[in-house]
């Protein structure tokens, strides 16, 4: 092709997920066609380091580069609030391969509340329209038992906000019968090996109430993203 030819890609909305896709089809292009001939380096490489023929050392930054005849096991993780704004950030680094490796086949488990059960249903249809290899199953649930069962890892996203004229009494309250229940969850639907990182606030009095209700999970398990 010339050097005046541009491939112009594009995708509906601002999804997240859409967006990222987006880069990791330009770095899959790129691989096939050779380096773009520029005046400065090529921007599309954020690693910063490169071979004598101008490509990317470092795989993971421009493209995954999975390899599907060469995958572990598939581990299972459950994310909460998964119909949320974070969590829908949040879903694609775990689903592209980002958090537990490029080689790591996931089941992805997505609990919300039933409110919410249409929006998440929607995040699904994302999912699915990426394409990502490394996903395996998905599960967009409302039940906990359905939610926690096996899982490997567990991002705890969902939690009660505070809203105005909320009191910091009512605001603990209302997030420990949440996290209560889910670490009775994890204590009978987990695996006992189960990594817990707790996101949603606050997080410190979230990771403690979650362990306290799981005590067949050891403590040095959970984590609280402070």
């Amino acid at each position: 092709l010339s050097d005046t030819f541009v491939k112009l890609v594009s995708w509906y909305d601002n999804e997240y997920g859409y967006s990222s896709r987006v880069l990791d089809l330009i770095s899959y292009m790129q691989s096939k066609d050779g380096p773009m001939e520029r005046s400065s380096e090529n921007k599309m490489c954020n690693a910063g380091s490169r071979d004598t023929n101008n490509q990317c050392e470092a795989k993971t930054a421009c493209s995954p580069g999975v390899d599907i005849s060469n995958l572990k096991p598939a581990m299972s993780v459950v994310i909460t609030g998964a119909a949320g704004q974070i969590a829908y950030s949040l879903i694609y680094q775990v689903a592209s391969g980002y958090v537990f490796g490029y080689d790591q086949p996931i089941n992805l488990h997505l609990l919300d509340i039933a409110p919410m059960m249409e929006v998440l249903n929607g995040v699904v249809m994302e999912i699915r329209d990426c394409a990502m290899p490394l996903v395996k199953n998905i599960l967009a649930t409302d039940d906990q038992a359905q939610a926690f069962a096996e899982v490997d890892a567990a991002f705890l996203v969902g939690a009660m906000p505070r809203r105005e004229g909320m009191e910091r009494k009512d605001l603990l309250a209302a997030n420990v019968k949440i996290f209560k229940a889910q670490g009775q969850a994890l204590d009978q639907f987990a695996r006992k090996s189960v990594k817990v990182l707790v996101v949603g606030n606050p997080a410190n009095t979230n990771a403690l109430v979650c362990s306290h209700y799981a005590p067949s999970i050891p403590k040095e398990n959970f984590s609280a993203m402070t």
